[in-house]
């Protein structure tokens, strides 16, 4: 049987322009054919834009507390993009926010916590793409 799924994207880059938000219909049986239901893409404010460049320079208690409430905001990102676009996704994938990249030291960091996008958005997440690719031994992109 062929089902469609739905799945939200979001990505976010280093020129900290704003997030970057698909919504993608596929074919469950067919990867390959897909359709691009939406896109938008949300500025960040001055104060994201501050707090993802200065990331690097926090404690490990603010880093991490960064992690969170950066998931939620994305969290709530999802939410107003399926508003929008009156969207019902099957899932969310997130590459994150890089903060940390270093792939010859096998080191990388994708600002985010899926858990948090998921709780918010209440829609399994899928996130934190690169980690496992750059644990193997790859550039994680």
């Amino acid at each position: 049987m062929n089902r469609n799924i739905t799945i939200i994207g979001l990505m976010s880059g280093t020129s900290l322009d704003g997030v970057d938000v698909a919504a993608v219909r596929f074919n469950s049986k067919q990867l390959q054919q897909f359709e691009i239901l939406a896109t938008k893409t949300y500025a960040y404010n001055n104060e994201w834009k501050n707090k993802l460049s200065e990331a690097h320079q926090l404690s490990a208690y603010h880093f991490l507390k960064l992690h969170k409430h950066y998931g939620q905001y994305l969290g709530e990102i999802v939410l107003a993009f399926m508003q929008e676009f009156n969207l019902k996704p099957d899932y969310i994938a997130s590459h994150g926010h890089t903060i940390f990249h270093e792939p010859a030291t096998r080191f990388n960091f994708q600002l985010g916590d899926g858990a948090f996008i998921a709780a918010t958005a209440r829609i399994t997440t899928v996130s934190d793409f690169r980690t496992l690719d750059i644990a193997c031994g790859g550039q994680g992109a």
